[in-house]
């Protein structure tokens, strides 16, 4: 039976996460980000993160419990109707998204300035952020789903699965992707003191959603009329979240599409790509169109061309924006006359 416990955890935590991993390589649709650096943003959250996140919470925890402060060192433990201890508000609704929050938040910052030119604005904030927080929550759903399964059985087990990885499977990514939308608003700031003070206004609200949800959690396990109301909060919270986090997804993308259409106008004139393949560059479903004429007319060889004409593209026109808003990042002008040559060799074996 314990086998069966620990695969419905394996199964229950990995296949959710490659999930929403895939919708969101899906939802950058114009420049996809390089796959190794969104492995890596994903590998930080699932192992070293959590390691990490378990090593500071014992080194703050441990000390309190020793001399007494910790009553109940579980939710477990608490009966219904039991007051919740100091010790519990603090441990899940302090410690927790504190040390969590600021660690999720390393790969980003890492992203943001070693590989500052892969860092074009609110998406990438988004994307990452995301990343960091599926990779963190897939490792901690499946402590919690096994954890579940092995003291309380299989169907519990599968409760607590659908209520962390259905109902709530957006929380750990929606926390860390407001730190990403603070590092997206500062990318391009034209102010210093807006550059410094929205990635911690970003981190600042990750820690308090984050802390919202698990107070509401801790407080409704008690029972009672209250539990009612906390978890009322605990929903709502999440939902307006999400809803939130959809709306600027939603807002980055037509504002990348946007910017795409007005950089390409150049090399339209100039006659480096056509009309047509610049409006593909910036429409989705322009793009998968073309993509699927030229593989019917002309096979595959030519629908994968189109695919790097658009990539090369787009990057070109992100490059064009990072140097018209940042003109101190010099190594751009290389980088977009490198774009244009393959662009240009690119469209010589082009059939369409």
């Amino acid at each position: 039976m314990i086998l069966v416990i620990f695969l419905v955890a394996v199964f229950g935590s990995v296949i959710p996460a490659a999930i929403y991993v895939s919708i969101l390589w899906w939802l950058d649709r114009y420049e996809k980000e390089p796959w190794w650096l969104m492995a890596l943003t994903f590998f930080w959250g699932a192992v070293p993160a959590i390691i990490l996140a378990i090593i500071t919470q014992l080194i703050i925890t441990v000390p309190m419990v020793l001399i007494g402060l910790g009553e109940v060192d579980s939710i477990a433990e608490m009966k219904p109707g039991d007051p919740v201890p100091a010790f519990l508000i603090g441990l899940y609704a302090v410690v927790a998204p504190l040390t969590e929050e600021t660690l999720k938040a390393f790969p980003l910052l890492f992203i943001f300035f070693v590989f500052r030119r892969e860092f074009d604005g609110l998406m990438d904030g988004l994307l990452y952020g995301a990343l960091v927080g599926f990779g963190f929550a897939m490792t901690e759903n499946f402590f919690y789903i096994f954890g579940t399964g092995a003291s309380a059985g299989l169907q519990a087990e599968i409760g607590v699965f659908l209520l962390r990885t259905i109902a709530f499977g957006m929380m750990h990514a929606l926390w860390s992707s407001m730190f990403g939308v603070g590092l997206g608003i500062a990318r391009y700031a034209r102010s210093k003191s807006l550059a410094f003070i929205a990635p911690c206004a970003g981190l600042a609200l990750a820690m308090l959603m984050h802390g919202t949800h698990n107070l509401s959690a801790v407080m409704a396990s008690t029972g009672g009329t209250a539990a009612v109301v906390w978890l009322s909060i605990m929903f709502t919270s999440y939902g307006v979240g999400c809803l939130v986090w959809i709306v600027l997804v939603v807002v980055a993308g037509r504002h990348e599409s946007k910017m795409i259409r007005e950089e390409l106008q150049e090399e339209v004139e100039t006659g480096l790509i056509t009309g047509e393949h610049a409006i593909a560059c910036s429409r989705y479903r322009s793009r998968v169109a073309i993509r699927w004429h030229a593989f019917r007319e002309h096979g595959v060889g030519q629908w994968h061309k189109l695919g790097r004409l658009y990539c090369l593209a787009a990057d070109l026109a992100f490059k064009k924006r990072q140097l018209q808003l940042q003109p101190s990042e010099t190594r751009n002008i290389e980088e977009i006359n490198r774009l244009r040559n393959e662009l240009q060799e690119l469209r010589t074996t082009l059939e369409v």
